[in-house]
Protein backbone atom coordinates (compact mmCIF):
# COMPACT_ATOMS: atom_id res chain seq x y z
CA UNK A 1 0.00 0.00 0.00
CA UNK A 2 1.25 3.46 -0.90
CA UNK A 3 1.96 5.94 1.86
CA UNK A 4 -0.35 8.84 1.11
CA UNK A 5 0.65 11.19 3.90
CA UNK A 6 2.81 14.18 3.01
CA UNK A 7 5.68 15.65 5.01
CA UNK A 8 5.34 19.06 3.36
CA UNK A 9 2.48 21.51 2.94
CA UNK A 10 2.01 22.25 -0.76
CA UNK A 11 -0.77 24.79 -0.36
CA UNK A 12 -4.21 24.39 -1.86
CA UNK A 13 -5.43 23.04 -5.18
CA UNK A 14 -8.35 23.24 -7.49
CA UNK A 15 -9.41 20.57 -9.92
CA UNK A 16 -11.62 19.45 -12.76
CA UNK A 17 -13.59 16.19 -12.74
CA UNK A 18 -13.81 14.70 -16.24
CA UNK A 19 -16.52 12.18 -15.36
CA UNK A 20 -18.90 14.90 -14.20
CA UNK A 21 -17.47 17.43 -16.69
CA UNK A 22 -17.39 20.08 -13.95
CA UNK A 23 -14.88 21.86 -11.76
CA UNK A 24 -14.35 20.38 -8.32
CA UNK A 25 -16.11 22.93 -6.15
CA UNK A 26 -14.21 22.49 -2.91
CA UNK A 27 -10.66 23.61 -2.18
CA UNK A 28 -8.29 20.64 -2.04
CA UNK A 29 -5.13 20.10 0.01
CA UNK A 30 -2.07 18.21 -1.20
CA UNK A 31 -3.25 15.13 0.67
CA UNK A 32 -6.67 15.39 -1.00
CA UNK A 33 -4.90 15.27 -4.37
CA UNK A 34 -2.78 12.30 -3.27
CA UNK A 35 -5.82 10.45 -1.88
CA UNK A 36 -8.10 11.17 -4.88
CA UNK A 37 -9.63 7.92 -6.09
CA UNK A 38 -9.93 8.30 -9.86
CA UNK A 39 -12.01 5.10 -10.18
CA UNK A 40 -14.57 6.00 -7.53
CA UNK A 41 -14.66 9.80 -7.85
CA UNK A 42 -13.87 10.15 -11.56
CA UNK A 43 -10.77 11.03 -13.54
CA UNK A 44 -9.60 14.46 -12.51
CA UNK A 45 -6.80 16.92 -13.05
CA UNK A 46 -5.44 19.24 -10.35
CA UNK A 47 -3.49 22.46 -10.35
CA UNK A 48 -2.14 24.60 -7.50
CA UNK A 49 -4.05 27.74 -6.57
CA UNK A 50 -0.78 29.68 -6.35
CA UNK A 51 -0.60 30.07 -2.57
CA UNK A 52 2.65 28.08 -2.37
CA UNK A 53 5.50 29.92 -4.10
CA UNK A 54 7.69 26.81 -4.52
CA UNK A 55 4.97 24.80 -6.22
CA UNK A 56 4.08 27.82 -8.37
CA UNK A 57 7.66 27.77 -9.68
CA UNK A 58 7.44 24.06 -10.53
CA UNK A 59 4.05 24.42 -12.21
CA UNK A 60 4.93 27.53 -14.21
CA UNK A 61 5.24 25.64 -17.51
CA UNK A 62 2.81 22.77 -17.04
CA UNK A 63 0.04 24.06 -14.83
CA UNK A 64 -1.31 20.75 -13.47
CA UNK A 65 0.21 18.14 -11.16
CA UNK A 66 -0.69 14.56 -10.26
CA UNK A 67 -0.92 12.89 -6.87
CA UNK A 68 2.03 10.65 -7.78
CA UNK A 69 4.12 13.72 -8.65
CA UNK A 70 3.24 15.30 -5.29
CA UNK A 71 4.34 12.11 -3.50
CA UNK A 72 7.58 12.07 -5.53
CA UNK A 73 8.23 15.76 -4.81
CA UNK A 74 7.50 15.25 -1.12
CA UNK A 75 9.94 12.34 -0.94
CA UNK A 76 12.63 14.33 -2.82
CA UNK A 77 12.24 17.35 -0.51
CA UNK A 78 12.39 15.06 2.54
CA UNK A 79 15.57 13.40 1.24
CA UNK A 80 17.09 16.82 0.52
CA UNK A 81 16.12 18.04 3.99
CA UNK A 82 15.32 21.43 2.51
CA UNK A 83 12.13 22.90 1.12
CA UNK A 84 13.37 26.46 0.60
CA UNK A 85 12.48 28.54 -2.44
CA UNK A 86 15.99 28.01 -3.81
CA UNK A 87 15.49 24.22 -3.65
CA UNK A 88 12.30 24.55 -5.70
CA UNK A 89 14.24 26.72 -8.17
CA UNK A 90 16.95 24.06 -8.44
CA UNK A 91 14.30 21.38 -9.07
CA UNK A 92 12.63 23.60 -11.69
CA UNK A 93 15.97 24.24 -13.38
CA UNK A 94 16.82 20.52 -13.45
CA UNK A 95 13.41 19.75 -15.00
CA UNK A 96 13.19 22.58 -17.52
CA UNK A 97 16.81 23.10 -18.57
CA UNK A 98 18.36 19.67 -18.04
CA UNK A 99 15.27 17.72 -19.12
CA UNK A 100 15.11 15.48 -16.04
CA UNK A 101 11.56 14.39 -15.20
CA UNK A 102 10.39 14.74 -11.62
CA UNK A 103 10.19 10.99 -11.07
CA UNK A 104 13.84 10.57 -12.17
CA UNK A 105 15.28 13.43 -10.14
CA UNK A 106 17.74 12.42 -7.45
CA UNK A 107 19.17 14.29 -4.50
CA UNK A 108 22.55 14.34 -6.26
CA UNK A 109 21.05 15.82 -9.44
CA UNK A 110 19.32 18.62 -7.52
CA UNK A 111 22.35 19.36 -5.35
CA UNK A 112 24.52 19.37 -8.48
CA UNK A 113 22.58 22.24 -10.04
CA UNK A 114 24.78 25.31 -9.74
CA UNK A 115 22.07 27.92 -9.49
CA UNK A 116 22.84 31.56 -8.86
CA UNK A 117 19.88 33.69 -7.79
CA UNK A 118 20.03 37.47 -7.89
CA UNK A 119 17.33 39.67 -6.42
CA UNK A 120 16.50 43.29 -6.90
CA UNK A 121 13.59 45.43 -7.89
CA UNK A 122 15.17 46.54 -11.17
CA UNK A 123 17.35 44.87 -13.76
CA UNK A 124 20.17 47.28 -12.91
CA UNK A 125 20.06 46.26 -9.22
CA UNK A 126 20.12 42.57 -10.23
CA UNK A 127 23.04 43.29 -12.56
CA UNK A 128 24.92 45.05 -9.76
CA UNK A 129 24.39 42.17 -7.36
CA UNK A 130 25.36 39.64 -10.03
CA UNK A 131 28.50 41.59 -10.90
CA UNK A 132 29.56 41.73 -7.24
CA UNK A 133 28.88 38.09 -6.49
CA UNK A 134 30.31 36.73 -9.73
CA UNK A 135 33.34 39.02 -9.53
CA UNK A 136 34.04 37.76 -6.03
CA UNK A 137 33.43 34.15 -6.98
CA UNK A 138 35.29 33.93 -10.29
CA UNK A 139 37.92 36.62 -9.86
CA UNK A 140 38.79 36.17 -6.19
CA UNK A 141 42.56 36.13 -6.91
CA UNK A 142 42.35 39.59 -8.43
CA UNK A 143 40.28 40.83 -5.49
CA UNK A 144 42.86 39.51 -2.99
CA UNK A 145 45.67 41.17 -4.95
CA UNK A 146 43.77 44.46 -4.75
CA UNK A 147 43.28 44.01 -1.00
CA UNK A 148 47.03 43.49 -0.48
CA UNK A 149 47.71 46.90 -2.01
CA UNK A 150 45.44 48.49 0.56
CA UNK A 151 41.74 48.85 1.30
CA UNK A 152 39.51 50.37 -1.34
CA UNK A 153 38.06 53.50 0.18
CA UNK A 154 36.21 54.93 -2.80
CA UNK A 155 32.74 53.92 -3.95
CA UNK A 156 32.54 51.30 -6.68
CA UNK A 157 31.89 52.77 -10.11
CA UNK A 158 29.43 50.17 -11.42
CA UNK A 159 29.39 51.60 -14.92
CA UNK A 160 33.16 51.09 -15.09
CA UNK A 161 32.96 47.56 -13.62
CA UNK A 162 30.18 46.48 -15.98
CA UNK A 163 31.81 48.08 -19.05
CA UNK A 164 35.46 47.54 -18.11
CA UNK A 165 37.98 44.91 -19.25
CA UNK A 166 36.22 42.14 -17.32
CA UNK A 167 32.94 42.70 -19.17
CA UNK A 168 33.33 39.68 -21.47
CA UNK A 169 34.11 37.42 -18.50
CA UNK A 170 31.17 38.80 -16.53
CA UNK A 171 28.81 38.45 -19.49
CA UNK A 172 29.91 34.82 -19.99
CA UNK A 173 29.26 34.13 -16.30
CA UNK A 174 25.90 35.93 -16.43
CA UNK A 175 24.78 33.83 -19.41
CA UNK A 176 25.04 30.78 -17.15
CA UNK A 177 22.64 32.35 -14.67
CA UNK A 178 18.85 32.14 -14.82
CA UNK A 179 17.31 35.22 -13.19
CA UNK A 180 14.26 34.30 -11.12
CA UNK A 181 12.04 37.14 -9.85
CA UNK A 182 11.12 37.63 -6.22
CA UNK A 183 7.71 36.49 -4.95
CA UNK A 184 6.37 40.06 -5.18
CA UNK A 185 7.01 40.22 -8.95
Amino acid sequence: MLDRTLNHDFGTFTGFNYREDTPIERTLTGEDVVWWDHDRCGEAVFWPKGDHSGLAILCSERKWITGMELRTLDRLLTDLGDDSKQTYQRIHFARSQLGISLNKLTVQAVEGVNLEVFTGSTFFEQSKEAACQLFGKYFLGRVKYREKKGPVTQAVDWERVLNGPLRADLEAALRKVEAIPDEED
